[in-house]
């Protein structure tokens, strides 16, 4: 469900999910060990075409979202799964919103493509024209010249077309007959100032590859945390240490989105789980609701922590480790 969620980011810039109470039964049929669940819901639901008599005075919806008077968002309005029927009202204290606020204000999440979208387009664009340029290349187009003073062409230039062969031009091969076609071994006379010439648009002598290439690496460019070589799976140019090495770079970026997915989505998910199950009864005897309720801060603050930077030479990484722990300058735990 984590990765569903990100992925519905990435591709639309939203996710939304709420908390849904389910029955025991429910529970035994799932495995569940606290009566609720997770659910995902499609930013796509979201409907802003709302009778203006179901919103409350004062109130106003952008995209489905709903805002009081004071701009704090009070619920989302969420069409069935089909679009069919009036779109229900989820109070905004059940519906969690995930998405990256890029600016001041942003009610609503991006696609992150959506730096890289025209550049991608222009990729393609120059993917199309090579490909036509190719095509038109392998055409061949013939102009010819009739001879001064001559109705036709060929070696019976002086001969009037017979019914039926002419065929509207006036170009003969050796019989007489309308030339439609090049054939092998074809010699034309021309005459004394005739003329006859074969054009082929030739392909311009341009590598496309390398400007393709340099197009992708700005689209990796926008997308966070990504590296050009991965995006277009081309390492002809690496090595290990440098891709290590870019892989660290990017680094930030990454722990960025960390703790941004960690904060919107596993957190509060997990404080969810860990009320539940308090007053499920699973910490019976060692912490109470009313203990629960007068500290929840304390007892679901949590430190969630995802992959690490990998060093260029693991191999003297871990000596490293060793002699920072063997110093007392480190611990495993720190090292871990």
């Amino acid at each position: 469900m984590e990765r569903l969620a990100l992925q519905a980011c990435i591709l639309s810039g939203n996710c939304l999910y709420r908390l849904v109470p389910i029955s025991q039964s429910e529970m035994l049929r799932r495995d569940l060990p606290i009566p609720m669940a997770v659910q995902l819901i499609d930013a796509s639901r979201l409907d802003d075409n709302i009778p203006h008599r179901e919103v409350p005075g004062g109130h106003w919806i952008h995209r489905g979202i709903e805002f009081d008077a004071a701009d704090m968002r009070v619920a989302y309005w969420i069409t069935n799964g089909d679009g069919t029927g009036d779109p229900k009202r989820i109070p905004a204290s059940t519906v969690r919103h995930l998405y990256i606020e890029d600016d001041i204000e942003e009610v609503f999440g991006v696609t992150w493509f959506a730096p890289s979208v025209l550049q991608l387009r222009d990729a393609g664009d120059l993917e199309y024209n090579v490909q036509k340029a190719t095509a038109m290349a392998a055409c061949v187009v013939a102009a010819y010249k009739k001879p001064s003073g001559k109705t036709r062409m060929g070696l019976n230039s002086t001969i009037e077309p017979q019914t039926g062969t002419a065929d509207g031009t006036d170009l003969t091969d050796i019989d007489g007959n309308a030339v439609t076609k090049l054939q092998p071994g074809m010699f034309m006379d021309l005459g004394s100032d005739g003329d006859f010439e074969l054009h082929s648009p030739n392909q311009p002598n341009i590598n496309p590859e390398g400007f393709v290439q340099h197009m992708l690496r700005g689209v990796a460019a926008a997308l966070p945390g990504v590296k050009s070589s991965t995006l277009i799976g081309d390492y002809r140019q690496s090595s290990f240490s440098s891709e290590k090495s870019a892989d660290n770079d990017i680094w930030p970026e990454v722990h960025a989105l960390q703790d941004w997915f960690a904060s919107g989505f596993c957190q509060p998910i997990y404080e969810e789980v860990i009320r539940a199950a308090v007053f499920s009864g699973y910490f019976g005897g060692i912490v109470s609701a009313d203990e629960f309720n007068a500290n929840r801060g304390r007892y679901v603050a949590a430190k969630w922590q995802g992959p690490v930077a990998q060093s260029i030479n693991p191999e003297k990484d871990a000596g490293a480790a060793q002699a920072r722990m063997k110093g007392g300058l480190s611990s495993p735990q720190m090292e871990c």
